[in-house]
């Protein structure tokens, strides 16, 4: 009895094709027909998948939504602050973007100079990942508006949008 590296499947000597999923037994390449070493994920002659090879243990392949936000004029708001001032405004701003990411069930993956990027679908995959993305950058269009005006308010900047363009 020989096992299929596939599935598991106990099959017949001289079986050429496993029982239960149909994957070649012989330990050939389904491209080219290299032999295979039984652990293979990849051909080693030509590289193409081995059926039935798995990514690896604990590994997952799942489909994820990405949304990545930046500040529109922090160059010009940077030259009219003074560093302290501009650090409290770029944490108002972070932390408006995580409440509205967060909101919508996603993950901030990381806060980039003056940029955001969050994942939906990470931890935990829904259905709708695309619209709570969509959703949370309307929210975090609508937050940064305030804080556009807080800014401008508060620190008397010139530039008239300090904080991102028109939504």
């Amino acid at each position: 009895m020989s096992s299929c590296v596939g599935c598991g499947q106990s099959n017949p000597e001289g079986a050429t094709f496993c029982a239960r999923c149909g994957a070649h037994l012989a330990g050939g390449c389904p491209n080219c027909g290299a032999g295979l070493a039984a652990e293979a994920a990849f051909c080693s002659a030509c590289g193409t998948p081995v059926a039935g090879a798995s990514a690896g243990a604990g590994q997952e392949r799942r489909v994820v939504t990405v949304l990545f936000a930046d500040v529109t004029g922090s160059t010009g708001l940077g030259e009219q602050l003074d560093p302290e001032r501009l650090r409290e405004v770029m944490d108002a701003y972070f932390a408006a973007m995580r409440t509205e990411i967060e909101a919508e069930g996603g993950t901030v993956e990381k806060f980039i100079g003056d940029a955001v990027m969050a994942a939906f679908g990470v931890p935990t995959a829904h259905e709708d990942d695309p619209g709570r993305g969509r959703r949370a950058a309307r929210g975090m269009q609508r937050a940064q508006e305030d804080k556009k005006h807080t800014v401008n308010a508060t620190h008397h900047v010139a530039h008239p949008k300090p904080l991102g363009g028109d939504p």
